[in-house]
């Protein structure tokens, strides 16, 4: 006899016998394993439908901080005008205060 059948004491270690309890207990764990396997797809679904979406987010969020960026370089354009004008105008000024002390 196999070593797993009997063990020391001449005692059969697994009862292959089955009864209406064990039947039911298999079929209940066999229905139990295929609801959660088709549990489990419909989730694998459900994350696969969110990375999708997330992709085209991350794709719409590169295109806007894009646009920023350019528009963020269009200021700096401008601020630096702004500051060139500035400075004419602090120059005349200069100019003007200069000519009127001089009076």
């Amino acid at each position: 006899m196999a070593n797993n059948d009997i063990n020391g004491n001449a005692r059969r270690f697994i009862d292959w016998r089955l009864s209406v309890g064990n039947i039911i207990t298999i079929l209940g764990m066999i229905i139990g394993g295929l609801s959660m396997w088709f549990g489990l797809g419909e989730r694998v679904t459900i994350v696969e439908q969110a990375v999708a979406t997330h992709a085209v987010d991350i794709a719409e969020n590169a295109d806007r901080l894009t646009r920023s960026e350019e528009r963020a370089g269009d200021v700096r354009e401008r601020l630096r005008g702004i500051e060139v004008t500035q400075q004419q105008q602090n120059e005349t000024l200069k100019r003007i205060l200069d000519a009127v002390e001089a009076r």
